[in-house]
C-alpha cells in the first residue's frame, strides 16, 4: 500500500505474534528514548555515521553515499551515477566519519523543533502519543508541538527498535524533504467518517467554497494525510490526493470499530504478501 509497508518488508522478518492489548508493539518508553536520541544528535553538530545508524532504520555508509551524489549532482537516478563515482565516495567512508545527512536533516531543524529547546522536547515526548495504525510491523509516536503542529515518527516493532521514518507537521517525510529525488513519502492513515449526517464531502481544494468531487460514506474506509499545518487534510487513492475533507470530520483508525479496523487490517495483510 504505502512506502513505509514495503520497505519493512525488504528490510525485516517478522511475525505477528505477542502484540499487546494497545495494539504497541513494544513499550512506549522503548520509543520515546528511541527519539530523544534522535533530538539529542540532531542538536549535535558532528556526529558519525555509526552513532546516527544506532537510532536511524536506514543509515549507514551506503545511504550516506547516495545522499552525498543527490546533493552533488541532483539527479533524479541515483542508479545513473558512474559505479567508480559511488565506490570511490563509499570508499571514503565508515562509521567514524561525520554523517553527512544528519548536517542535511539539521537544515530542517525548525520543522522539527519548531524553536524549542533540547529540555523542552524532550518534556513533549514524555506526553507523546504512542499508537498502531492497523499495521503490527510499525508504530508511531506523535509529538505534539504548543502550536498544534505534530511531528511523526514510525518504528520497527522488531528488535532492535529504530527509526523507519520522521514526518514533518505536513505529512510530508522528512527524507523526501531533504532529497526529493530519492524519496517522495508521505504519512498516510486509514479513517473513517465522523458526521452524524453519513457522508462527507470531499473538496477539490482544501475549502467549503470549493466544489465537491465526491461523497464518503459512513461505513466507508479512506486514506488521508494527517497535515496538521491545515485544517483541511488530503483524501488519498492510489496514492494520489482526490480531494480533501475537514479534519474534524475525520476519524482515524483507533476510533473505528472492530468490522472497520480488520478492513484496514486486511488490507494490509494482503499487501504485505
Amino acid at each position: 500500500m504505502k512506502k513505509s509497508a514495503f520497505v519493512i518488508l525488504l528490510f525485516l522478518l517478522s511475525f505477528r505474534t505477542g502484540y499487546a492489548q494497545n495494539n504497541i508493539g513494544k513499550s512506549p518508553a522503548a520509543y520515546k528514548n528511541a527519539v530523544k536520541g534522535f533530538y539529542k544528535l540532531l542538536f549535535n553538530k558532528k556526529v558519525t555515521i555509526g552513532e546516527f545508524s544506532k537510532f536511524y532504520f536506514r543509515e549507514g555508509v551506503g545511504l550516506e553515499t547516495d545522499i552525498i551524489i543527490c546533493d552533488s549532482l541532483k539527479l533524479n537516478h541515483i542508479q545513473a551515477v558512474n559505479e567508480k563515482v559511488r565506490s570511490s565516495i563509499q570508499n571514503s567512508l565508515n562509521d567514524k566519519s561525520v554523517s553527512f545527512l544528519m548536517s542535511v536533516i539539521r537544515k530542517h531543524l525548525s520543522d522539527l523543533t519548531k524553536g524549542l529547546s533540547l529540555s523542552q522536547i524532550n518534556r513533549l515526548i514524555d506526553n507523546a502519543k504512542t499508537y498502531n495504525q492497523g499495521d503490527f510491523m510499525i508504530d508511531f509516536l506523535e509529538i505534539s508541538f504548543p502550536n498544534s503542529q505534530s511531528v511523526f515518527f514510525s518504528f520497527n516493532t522488531d528488535t532492535p527498535v529504530q527509526l523507519i521514518d520522521v514526518y514533518l507537521s505536513n505529512g510530508r517525510s522528512l527524507e523526501s524533504a531533504y532529497c526529493e529525488y530519492l524519496y517522495q513519502d508521505k504519512l498516510v492513515f486509514a479513517g473513517s467518517i465522523n458526521d452524524p449526517d453519513g457522508f462527507v464531502n470531499i473538496r477539490k481544494e482544501p475549502s467549503l467554497k470549493s466544489p465537491v468531487t465526491r461523497k464518503i460514506l459512513d461505513g466507508e474506509v479512506f486514506y488521508y494525510i494527517p497535515d496538521t499545518t491545515s485544517e483541511w487534510w488530503p483524501i488519498e487513492k492510489n496514492d494520489m490526493t482526490i480531494g480533501y475533507i475537514h479534519k474534524s470530520r475525520v476519524k482515524n483508525y483507533l476510533a473505528l470499530s472492530s468490522k472497520l479496523k480488520k478492513i484496514v487490517e486486511d488490507a494490509l495483510n494482503e499487501h504485505e504478501h
